[in-house]
């Protein structure tokens, strides 16, 4: 992973919705709206973004090739970059894995493929000419009390010729939330899976996952002593052994194992890779009902911070990328979370 930089993004369902047109509202962070660069989100809950915007800040808000996932955190209160989503699809007999973040552009040679903003399929179009997509804004007719917004991400086709699209979906009622449901193109290669991973674990030493009856998977236990500069081997844990939330979806907390992560920093404290704030629960949820028997949480680590020249993780190896991994199906759905709740507290309801 390369340098973080800031952003908000969200997804959820497009079926259903009783369009309440494009009006701003104060609690919403739109592209083009409120922002000048393409970022969306909640002023006090999730938020994501693609390149060229940071969460929280100027720039372009880290490399191309992926979704900036931020979270206000900190006193006072301000959007910050948690973690990075790779789109990392996987077709034919092989293993060939597309990666979005390392492989080049097509279109201009420069590594990262390109990620765009547009209107979700089924609504009002909406042309580069008029400037960043501001996101569709709308009531889910079972929930009418309920505000979401929505932004079709468009994704460059991949080397391997898998060629998907995202739409994600942010929800007044789940602020600390943002779902991802993932289409393919007409021009796409048959994809045998299509993988969103979460890619920086280690910047908040993610060293605990929550699984079910009771059991935690810690990076130290399933690593032990690893001291390498590359990535620990991935370890792969079945639909079985995951934890239910209470409404009945699968759901995998994750958290670092110490309890106040700012001050445990050996290094000088002006290194970007410092984490500066107070400790977080980060999350991967399937929606009840849509996990199949093949859905498995899968995860590596790494002891030296990526691109760090040899910066060692304080504390030891921690989760770096984390998934959920199951066969592509057309609008299969899964959800990133960041909550200041405990790991614990988010299992009980």
């Amino acid at each position: 992973m390369l340098k973080p930089m800031h952003i908000v993004l969200s997804l959820t369902s497009l079926a259903g919705a009783t369009v309440a047109g494009g009006q701003s509202d104060s609690r919403w962070v739109r592209a083009g709206t409120d922002v000048d660069h393409p970022v969306w989100g909640l002023r006090e809950g999730m938020m994501v973004g693609i390149w060229p915007g940071a969460i929280g800040g100027d720039g372009p808000g880290g490399p191309r090739g992926l979704i900036r996932v931020g979270y206000p955190l900190g006193q006072p209160r301000s959007p910050r970059l948690v973690n990075f989503l790779a789109v990392e699809p996987n077709v034919g007999d092989g293993e060939w894995r597309g990666l979005s973040e390392l492989e080049m552009s097509a279109l201009d040679g420069v590594r990262g493929k390109r990620f765009t903003a547009e209107a979700p399929p089924g609504t009002e179009e909406w042309s580069a000419d008029k400037g960043w997509y501001p996101g569709f804004l709308d009531h889910p007719q079972e929930t009418p009390d309920v505000e979401r917004l929505r932004v079709c991400i468009r994704v460059e086709r991949f080397d391997n010729g898998a060629h998907p699209y995202l739409v994600l979906t942010l929800r007044s009622d789940r602020p600390d939330e943002v779902m991802v449901e993932t289409f393919h193109e007409a021009d796409s290669r048959p994809m045998r899976s299509c993988v969103l991973t979460a890619t920086m674990g280690n910047y908040a030493r993610l060293r605990r996952a929550y699984l079910g009856e009771g059991k935690v998977a810690v990076a130290g236990e399933l690593w032990p002593g690893y001291q390498g500069e590359g990535f620990a081997p991935s370890r792969s844990f079945p639909l079985p052994q995951l934890a239910r939330a209470a409404d009945g979806s699968v759901i995998v907390p994750m958290e670092c194992d110490e309890d106040d992560p700012a001050a445990n920093w050996p290094h000088d404290p002006g290194i970007w890779w410092r984490w500066p704030n107070e400790k977080i629960t980060q999350y991967w949820r399937e929606p009840a009902g849509s996990a199949g028997d093949s859905l498995e949480f899968v995860a590596n680590g790494r002891a030296v911070y990526w691109a760090s020249r040899g910066l060692t993780v304080p504390g030891g190896v921690a989760f770096e990328n984390t998934e959920l991994r199951e066969p592509y199906r057309p609008g299969q759905a899964v959800v990133f979370g960041v909550t200041r709740r405990s790991a614990q507290n988010l299992l009980q309801g």
